[in-house]
C-alpha cells in the first residue's frame, strides 16, 4: 500500500525531527547528562490597566441551529446535524480517511461485506479470511456506509485485537515500530480486557504510534456502572476513551499504568460502549477531513484533534468533576459535538498574546518551569466557556519499554479593577495528560488563560495543544 494522504504525511515529516531528539535527549537527561533548550515562542506581555486597547474584542458568532434534525435519530445529539446545517455542501464526511477497525475474536472478527448497509466500502482483511461477526457488523454500521456517521469512509482495515497488538501492527515487544503499510488514521475498538502482565508494553506502545503517526486510538470503556476501567486499551494516556452519554459505564480511574487518572475522555448517545466507541470514531474521521482540508500543518496533529473533540463536548447539568481531576469520572469531558468541535477547528492556529477569536486552538511547546498565555477581552457577559489541554506521553527505548511524560496545568484569569487578576479556574492535575477548565458562564472582562509546565528536567519544548470555545450567553 502506499502512502496515507498528504495531511498525516506532513505530520510525520514534522515529528521525526523532534522524535529522535527526544529520545536521545529522555536518555541523556536519566543518565545525567544536560541538553539544551530549544528555542522557546515569544511570549507577549500581560499589558496594564492602561493598555487594554490593545486586546481585540471577542468576535461574534452566529446562533447554533436549533431544534435538532430528528432525522438523524440517535445521533442527533452529537452535534452532526447542527454541523450540516451550518456547512452545507461542505460538511465533511470522512472522505479520503482510512479507518481501522479492531474486533475482539481472533476467528470471527471482520463485518459482513456483503451487507448492503456497507456499499462502496472496501474492508482489508489483517489476518485470516473471517466469517461475518454479527458484533463487527453490528459497530461497522454505525460508521460506514452511506447511513453511517462517516458516509464518505471507503477503505477499511479489519484486525483481530491479538492480531493488532503483535504482528500486524503494534508489535509489541519487539524492536521494530509499527507496520507503516497500514495507512489507517482512526482505530476503532469496540472490545477490552482485564489487565495482565504484558499490559504496560501494550499501552506504551499505543502512546508511541500515537505520538509518532498522528494516528487516533478510539477506545471503549467498560459497561456498567458497576464495573472497573478495563485494562485494554482506554487507558493508554494518548487515546481517546468513550464511555455514554447517560454515564452507565465504567468509572472511577485508571489501575494501571499510573493509578487514578481520568478515563473516559468523552462519551456519545447509545445503550453500550460498543456503538458509542464507532461514533466518536467517525466523528474523529470527519475532523480528520476538514483538517486535511485546510492544508494548515497543525490542524491534523493528534493532541489537536483530541483538544478539539474534548473541549467541544456538551456537558448536562449531571457533569461535574470531582476536586483535583479535569474530568468527570464516569462523562468525561462530555457529550462529543462535531459542530462545536469543527468551529474550534475552523477558528484555526492563533499564536500566544492577545486573541478575538471565541473558537480556536493553539499548538506549540513549552520549556520545564516555563509559561505561556493568551488574551481574550468581552465586552459583554459570555455564556459557557470550555477550554482543554492535552499533551502526549512520550515513549522511548529499544522496545519502547521506558516513558516520560511532562506536567502541564490549566489556568484561567480574569483582570481585577486594580490591573491584577484573579484566578477564575484552574486544571492542576499531577498525573493525567489532559487538563480541562470549564465555566457555564462568564462575565464581560479581560481574561488571561495560562498554560504551565513544573520544572522536571525533562526535554524542553514539550509539545501541547490547548483549545477553547467562548459561547453566546444565549446559545442551547
Amino acid at each position: 500500500m502506499g502512502q496515507r494522504s498528504f495531511g498525516c504525511k506532513r505530520a510525520i515529516h514534522a515529528r521525526g525531527g523532534l522524535a529522535r531528539g527526544l529520545a536521545f535527549g529522555l536518555t541523556a537527561v536519566l543518565a545525567g547528562v544536560g541538553w539544551p533548550d530549544l528555542a522557546q515562542p515569544v511570549i507577549a506581555q500581560t499589558p496594564s490597566k492602561g493598555d487594554l486597547g490593545s486586546i481585540p474584542v471577542l468576535s461574534p458568532i452566529a446562533p447554533r441551529p436549533n431544534p435538532p434534525d430528528k432525522r438523524f435519530g440517535w445521533i442527533a445529539g452529537t452535534g452532526l446535524d447542527a454541523a450540516r446545517r451550518r456547512l452545507g455542501t461542505e460538511m465533511p464526511t470522512g472522505r479520503g480517511v482510512e479507518l481501522g477497525h479492531v474486533e475482539g475474536p481472533p476467528t470471527s472478527y471482520a463485518p459482513d461485506a456483503n451487507n448492503p448497509r456497507f456499499a462502496g466500502v472496501r474492508f482489508v482483511l489483517h489476518d485470516q479470511d473471517s466469517p461475518p461477526s454479527s458484533h463487527a457488523t453490528a459497530t461497522a454500521r454505525v460508521i460506514y456506509g452511506p447511513r453511517g456517521a462517516a458516509p464518505g469512509v471507503e477503505t477499511v482495515h479489519v484486525f483481530p485485537a491479538q492480531t493488532w497488538i503483535t504482528h500486524a501492527y503494534l508489535r509489541t515487544g519487539s524492536t521494530q515500530p509499527s507496520d507503516p503499510t497500514v495507512t489507517a488514521r482512526v482505530f476503532s475498538h469496540s472490545w477490552i480486557s482485564p489487565p495482565n502482565p504484558g499490559t504496560p508494553l501494550v499501552l506504551r506502545r499505543i502512546d508511541h504510534v500515537v505520538d509518532e503517526r498522528d494516528v487516533l486510538v478510539v477506545a471503549g470503556v467498560n459497561n456498567g456502572r458497576n464495573k472497573s476501567v478495563p485494562g485494554l486499551l482506554a487507558p493508554a494516556f494518548n487515546a481517546i476513551a468513550v464511555g455514554l452519554a447517560n454515564g452507565n459505564n465504567s468509572g472511577g480511574y485508571t489501575r494501571v499504568e499510573q493509578e487514578g487518572r481520568c478515563k473516559p475522555d468523552i462519551v456519545a448517545p447509545h445503550s453500550m460502549t460498543s456503538f458509542s466507541t464507532p461514533l466518536v470514531a467517525a466523528m474523529a474521521a470527519r475532523l480528520i477531513e476538514f483538517a486535511d482540508r485546510t492544508e494548515t500543518p497543525d490542524d491534523g496533529r493528534t493532541e489537536v484533534l483530541k483538544a478539539a473533540m474534548l473541549a467541544g463536548a456538551f456537558k448536562g447539568q449531571r457533569w461535574k468533576p470531582k476536586p483535583g481531576k479535569p474530568l468527570d469520572e464516569r462523562l468525561g469531558a462530555g457529550v462529543v459535538d462535531v459542530d462545536r468541535s469543527l468551529l474550534i477547528l475552523e477558528g484555526g492556529p492563533t499564536p500566544t498574546g492577545p486573541s478575538d477569536k471565541r473558537y480556536g486552538y493553539h499548538f506549540g511547546g513549552v520549556g520545564s518551569g516555563g509559561k505561556q498565555h493568551f488574551l481574550f477581552r468581552a465586552d459583554q457577559p459570555l455564556g459557557e466557556c470550555s477550554i482543554v489541554l492535552t499533551w502526549h506521553r512520550h515513549i522511548f527505548g529499544p522496545r519502547l519499554e521506558r516513558a516520560a511524560l511532562a506536567n502541564l496545568d490549566l489556568r484561567l484569569s480574569r483582570q481585577t479593577e486594580d490591573g491584577g487578576w484573579s484566578t477564575v479556574a484552574e486544571s492542576v492535575s499531577k498525573i493525567d495528560n489532559v487538563e480541562h477548565v470549564f465555566k457555564r458562564s462568564l462575565p464581560s472582562g479581560v481574561y488571561r488563560l495560562e498554560v504551565l509546565r513544573s520544572s522536571d528536567g525533562l526535554l524542553a519544548g514539550w509539545e501541547y495543544a490547548v483549545a477553547w470555545r467562548f459561547e453566546a450567553p444565549t446559545d442551547p
